[in-house]
């Protein structure tokens, strides 16, 4: 569809939807002007008010224009939240010269279809996780938090995510507190370090192996930081991965202290945190600021609601996110990546020769 086309569109349907006190464009109480960018698919709205108006701009009309516009986009173009913003119009006169911006995606996300496991897709620093959705971990750090309960497919995206960075020479060291099955497999047929608790063994053990590892990785990251600092040359590292599964499982202050640390200084030097749980609250799974500098942060349910989102998309309320719906009921959800701030709804990669 056409720029002019969908403004036209809109025109009509806004006119008919929206309580403006009477003011319609008919009435030069706003008007709309569309942008489509094909190139890079994507595009936005600016609906612009004709001041005066004797309607309120305020967060009611925001919501009520988000409301009309994510149902009336849809499936022809995706409607990204978090908006609109005030954007200046470019017009000199005073009555026009500000508009609200609503930012779409032209389509809707779709799953990707895996046929190979083994099948490399990391090209330039950037993983595709949906068709026309890749995660630019180049940009953003290579840390990843995934929540979502029992049987959303949290598993089956690690083991994903996992395999795409062991292609590319990532070192992976696993933690796995309830020893899943395919996990195991998954570690053992790529010979990864994998711990789990040992069954007659002291329960304080594993405890004690996860606070090992993970001081491991915290002692690496000094060791690349100084290799930089002695270095005249531009040193490029491998990443070193640690993956904690159902972290809540096992976790202590002094191994989210710890993950802290390595979300926190070890971006740079690619070591990375890979986390899995069903919940991410700072009292028993990791640090709010832990959580906030992710580079990636994953929410799976087919319907999230604002408790789902509420640890790694804070203030976030997923009822007007249209999440495309096909023959799988796992791995859907909402996804966001540093890199550019935007909630978007997820369908996690099917792989159809999963070990």
């Amino acid at each position: 569809m056409e720029a002019s086309k969908l403004q036209r569109y809109l025109q009509v349907v806004l006119q008919t939807a929206l309580d403006t006190a009477g003011e319609t464009i008919s009435s030069n109480g706003y008007k709309i002007i569309v942008k489509i960018d094909k190139a890079i698919g994507e595009g936005y709205i600016d609906w612009i008010p004709i001041l005066p108006t004797s309607y309120p701009i305020d967060k009611n009309l925001n919501d009520r224009l988000w409301s009309v516009l994510v149902g009336v986009l849809y499936p022809f173009y995706t409607l990204f939240p978090g908006g609109p913003n005030f954007v200046p119009t470019g017009s000199d006169d005073f009555c026009s010269a500000r508009a609200l911006r609503f930012h779409f995606k032209i389509g809707i996300y779709s799953r990707m279809h895996i046929s190979d496991m083994n099948t490399f897709y990391i090209y330039k620093g950037s993983l595709p996780l949906m068709d026309g959705y890749e995660y630019d971990f180049e940009h953003a750090s290579g840390h990843i938090a995934i929540s979502g309960s029992s049987g959303s497919g949290k598993s089956i995206f690690a083991e994903f995510l996992l395999n795409q960075f062991w292609l590319m020479g990532a070192e992976i060291v696993m933690i796995d507190p309830k020893l899943d099955h395919n996990l195991w497999r998954f570690a053992r047929t790529r010979n990864l370090e994998y711990h789990y608790p040992k069954v007659g063994s002291n329960p304080n053990a594993f405890g004690a192996d996860v606070l090992d590892i993970l001081s491991r990785a915290v002692t690496l990251i000094g060791e690349r930081q100084a290799t930089v600092l002695n270095s005249e040359e531009y040193q490029k590292f491998s990443p070193y991965i640690v993956f904690v599964d159902e972290a809540a499982a096992f976790s202590t202050k002094q191994s989210r202290d710890l993950m802290e640390k390595i979300v926190l200084m070890g971006r740079a030097c690619k070591v990375w945190l890979i986390i899995s749980a069903q919940s991410m609250d700072a009292t028993s799974v990791i640090s709010s600021t832990a959580r906030d500098s992710m580079g990636l942060r994953v929410v799976l349910s087919p319907n999230p609601s604002i408790e789902d989102c509420r640890y790694l998309f804070k203030g976030f309320n997923p009822a007007d996110v249209v999440i495309p719906r096909d023959e799988y009921r796992f791995g859907l959800g909402l996804i966001e990546q540093m890199s550019d701030g935007r909630i978007v709804p997820f369908l996690a990669p099917f792989i159809e020769n999963l070990e």
